[in-house]
């Protein structure tokens, strides 16, 4: 036994480096674990290399950390491999001084050291040229160390416990790359990232992942990366994926992309449909993305890209997306998914025209209805008008109809111009009407003329008008009515007049007083009851008489018969010169007329009255005939004459007789006239009296003849009683 294993620590510890350096290799390794303990720096690297390198575990777990430190070069590398007895705050001491460990010693340190390495410890190990790690190492270096490394440390780190060091190469934990300062990775090249496996990245922190640069990734990385990740990125790196990054996204990742970073895609390289299996394509955009892509996105978009857009997706559109769209490139059948909103923007934004004709057949009812008059005229300007649904047709609203040209309604086509609703008809406007083509204007239906406004009703052709039928015009409104010219008005005549009698006694009613000057004989002469029932006292007023040659008497067409007292009474004097004594007056309820009325019947009407007609004359209208009127009357009306009648004669009327008709006065009749009408009895009246009637003259009458008349009665008288 070494004496110097016998020596008490205490005294062991009195032993100065000096003595120390002489002990040889066997004292070294006899000395206890209680002698070691009291070793400094200096002493314990004045002992015999090849005693030192012979320490076993326990021994060298006696050596405190800063006597290890003292360790010189001879004793490390004599120690050799036996560094991995040593303890993590041996090393660290080491590292401390001037001394570093071989490659050798670096790859023989266990896991257990690695994970009580400090800072400058590690970074050391890291950077010892050609050393290698053993699994389970590298995930030992711990967290609180890895945050305190620098940039260089960090990417050696990464390349050596990454997934290309190799699969027995335990390599750095998830937790563990989460642990590196932020701005040590921000240089991290392609191929350092690419180290990295899928497990590791999904460490990164969100303000880690800030600061790598994202083409760095490779397109089977990204696939790697969380969504919370994925979300993690500024907008200016997700602008900065390359297309096969963007491509090779998961439809998850990609769903994940916030409102900002979806503004900063490059839009145009996402796949209208997935490249590889659970890969993304524009398909997998949110309604909330899509909604969030700026115009310009909307703008890039490529044909098949905008093809690829579900119904979903195309109502997130906003209104300036709308307008940005290429609508060319709309696929036909996702015209119908669009919002009736976004069909206004589209309008608005002066895309509704550049749609193409089966686009327009798209539409529906809906859409359509939302469009202003703008929108309806700038597809009637691209010619699509005529290409909507019979739905979408009947959709635009009324007032949308305003900025239609009459060719632009023409062009709907002749027989879908019957598909209008009845509100859109009544908004046509004079010019609109005017210019309808004849086949269009011929296909209205019945409602549809109907709604006809009076401007649009007057501005058809004469010509288009009277090819309506007896149950259109029928239809037509009250109000319309006095938008027909006399024109129109003059072209319904057939065979039968049957279009003319169609018009109700409303209709009727409702024409103005040119209007009713317009009216042909033939359709005055036509007019049934219940039109002259409609009739009023203005308007027959209307009713002209023959014109300088004697034609075209309205007047005279009457059919007086079927005219009431009032509408008889409305004839003016003229009108009822203008009668028809053998037509008219003949056949005409006497009691109808006024006595104004009366007073104007001339010579031929007056002749033309029937004993029936005189007999139901009334006191005023008897009061009412002139002299002329009675000079007409023939002995036959004279006797119709009743014994009331004759009292109501003026003297006027009395002296206008002629001497048959006075003749022709029932017997006892003429001693009725009244003292004041016998005044006017002239003498010659009396050559046919016969004596009788001679004899009937009063005496109160005689006071009141004038003196010839009375005279010759009294002559008369005389000679009559002579005999």
């Amino acid at each position: 036994m070494s004496l110097i294993s016998a020596l008490k620590p205490a005294q062991f510890q009195q032993l100065s480096a000096t003595v120390l350096s002489g002990l040889t290799a066997d004292d070294v390794k006899s000395l206890s674990a209680a002698q070691i303990k009291t070793l400094d720096g200096e002493k314990l690297a004045a002992l015999d290399k090849d005693g030192v390198k012979e320490f076993t575990a326990a021994q060298w777990k006696a050596v405190s950390a800063a006597a290890a430190g003292g360790l010189d070069t001879d004793q490390l590398v004599a120690i050799g491999d036996k560094v991995n007895l040593f303890s993590a705050a041996q090393i660290n001491a080491i590292y401390k001084g001037t001394e570093e460990l071989s490659k050798e010693q670096v790859t023989a340190l266990t896991a257990t050291q690695l994970k009580g390495l400090d800072k400058d410890a590690i970074s050391k190990v890291l950077n010892t040229a050609d050393a290698t790690f053993q699994a389970g190492e590298i995930e030992a270096i711990s967290v609180k160390v890895l945050a305190e490394l620098g940039e260089d440390d960090v990417k050696k780190l990464i390349v050596l416990g990454g997934a290309a060091a190799g699969t027995e190469v335990t390599r750095l934990t998830a937790s563990q790359i989460g642990a590196f300062k932020p701005e040590t990775l921000e240089n991290l090249s392609a191929t350092e990232i690419d180290a990295l496996s899928g497990q590791q990245l999904n460490g990164l922190k969100a303000d880690q992942l800030k600061k790598i640069s994202v083409s760095a990734f490779g397109d089977t990385q990204i696939k790697e990366l969380t969504t919370k990740q994925i979300a993690s990125f500024t907008p200016d790196q997700i602008g900065e994926l390359e297309d096969t990054q963007l491509q090779a996204l998961t439809t998850t990742q990609l769903k994940a992309l916030t409102a900002a970073q979806i503004q900063k895609v490059n839009i145009a390289d996402l796949l209208e449909a997935p490249a590889n299996a659970g890969d993304s394509s524009i398909k997998d955009l949110t309604a909330k993305q899509i909604a969030a892509l700026s115009p310009t996105q909307i703008s890039e978009l490529k044909p098949e890209q905008l093809k690829a857009l579900d119904a979903t997706q195309i109502k997130g559109l906003t209104d300036l997306q709308v307008k940005s769209l290429n609508v060319e490139d709309i696929d036909d059948t996702q015209i119908e998914t669009f919002t009736p909103k976004q069909i206004a923007a589209l309008a608005a934004g002066g895309k509704l025209g550049e749609l193409i004709d089966t686009q327009v057949a798209k539409l529906t009812k809906e859409q359509v209805a939302t469009l202003n008059a703008d929108a309806i005229k700038a597809l009637a300007t691209a010619g699509t008008l005529k290409d909507l649904s019979d739905d979408a047709l009947k959709a635009i609203a009324p007032k949308s109809m305003a900025k239609l040209e009459a060719a632009d309604i023409t062009a709907i086509g002749d027989t879908r111009i019957s598909l209008l609703k009845e509100t859109q008809i009544a908004t046509l406007t004079k010019e609109q009407a005017a210019g309808l083509s004849g086949t269009v204007a011929t296909n209205l239906t019945e409602a549809q003329v109907g709604a006809l406004s009076a401007d649009a009703l007057g501005a058809i052709s004469a010509e288009d008008f009277a090819t309506f039928t007896v149950d259109e015009i029928k239809k037509i409104g009250v109000k319309a009515m006095k938008g027909l010219s006399g024109e129109q008005l003059q072209a319904l005549v057939d065979g039968d007049l049957a279009k003319f009698q169609a018009f109700s006694k409303a209709q009727i009613a409702a024409l103005n007083t040119t209007q009713i000057a317009a009216l042909t004989v033939e359709q005055v002469a036509g007019m049934s009851q219940d039109q002259v029932d409609g009739l009023t006292a203005t308007q027959i007023k209307a009713f002209t008489g023959p014109d300088e040659n004697d034609e075209n008497n309205q007047v005279a067409a009457l059919d007086v018969a079927k005219m009431s007292k009032a509408q008889v009474g409305a004839l003016s004097a003229t009108q009822v010169k203008a009668l028809d004594a053998d037509a008219q007056i003949a056949v005409i309820d006497i009691t109808k007329l006024s006595a104004t009325q009366i007073s104007a019947l001339t010579e031929d009407q007056t002749k033309a009255l029937t004993t029936a007609q005189i007999a139901a004359l009334d006191d005023k209208q008897v009061a009412a005939l002139t002299s002329s009127q009675t000079g007409a009357f023939d002995d036959t009306q004279a006797e119709a004459l009743t014994a009331t009648q004759v009292g109501k004669l003026t003297a006027n009327a009395v002296g206008g007789f002629t001497a048959t008709a006075l003749a022709g006065f029932t017997a006892g009749d003429l001693a009725l006239i009244s003292d004041k009408a016998i005044s006017g009895l002239k003498i010659g009246q009396l050559a046919e009296l016969d004596p009788t009637q001679f004899n009937e003259f009063t005496s109160t009458q005689a006071t009141k003849m004038a003196s010839d008349v009375l005279l010759k009665i009294i002559e008369e008288y005389a000679a009559n009683n002579s005999n």
